[in-house]
């Protein structure tokens, strides 16, 4: 097989792929009637259905268990005091590691993340005098 013989047949391909997804798509959003379009289609169509329907009722059981665990942090935060207690001290400690690691990160950057800005439109400059100077 040439090099062009593999062209003409991996453009074959796409063009068949194309024409596929053409037809699945125009069925998927009901442009074309259900009626008229191949069995092959409608059962492809169908999985594509049902993968949607599976997908927004895992989310759905997500969304539901976080709203769930949030009913239960906020109903023990206002009748339990040690809960709240504790609760506060280890969101402070939390925000205290945050503080520490940010200023950590401040103390250890490099030079070129420190003097990125600077380093850019120093080189914005110079290519653009060199640019001028070039022109004319």
């Amino acid at each position: 097989m040439t090099p062009r013989e593999l062209g003409y047949n991996l453009e074959r391909l796409l063009r068949s792929i194309e024409g596929w997804l053409g037809e699945y798509f125009r069925v998927f959003f009901w442009n074309t009637n259900w009626l008229d379009a191949s069995i092959f289609m409608l059962f492809w169509v169908l999985v594509g259905y049902l993968a949607l329907v599976a997908i927004g009722i895992n989310y759905a059981g997500q969304i539901n268990i976080w709203v769930a665990e949030q009913l239960e942090h906020r109903e023990k935060y206002k009748k339990d005091e040690d809960y709240r207690q504790q609760y506060d001290r280890e969101k402070e400690k939390q925000k205290q590691l945050e503080q520490d690691a940010h200023e950590e990160y401040l103390k250890n950057r490099g030079f070129f993340e420190r003097y990125f800005w600077l380093i850019f439109f120093i080189v914005l400059i110079v290519c653009g005098i060199l640019a001028e100077l070039t022109d004319g």
